[in-house]
């Protein structure tokens, strides 16, 4: 597989993932709007691990143009 197969296979699942996890974050903020006490407290741990998830798989992507090259093709 070239290796801009693979770029466009990990831009796919990058993408896949990162809706998933929208789709997650609006299904929690519309569980938040009738919490109440504990319930309310657990949906936003939760929402506040999904916004976590989400800024670590945005920042992995911008970060993939700068990555190393592979050790094989160092030198």
């Amino acid at each position: 597989m070239a290796d801009e197969d693979l770029d466009r296979l990990r831009a796919e699942i990058t993408d896949s993932k990162l809706a998933e996890l929208r789709e997650d974050r609006d299904e929690l903020l519309a569980d938040l709007a009738g919490a109440r006490g504990r319930d309310r407290v657990m949906l936003e741990r939760q929402l506040q691990q999904v916004e976590d998830e989400i800024a670590a798989v945005l920042d992995r992507k911008s970060r993939r143009g700068h990555q190393r090259p592979p050790p094989d093709q160092l030198f």
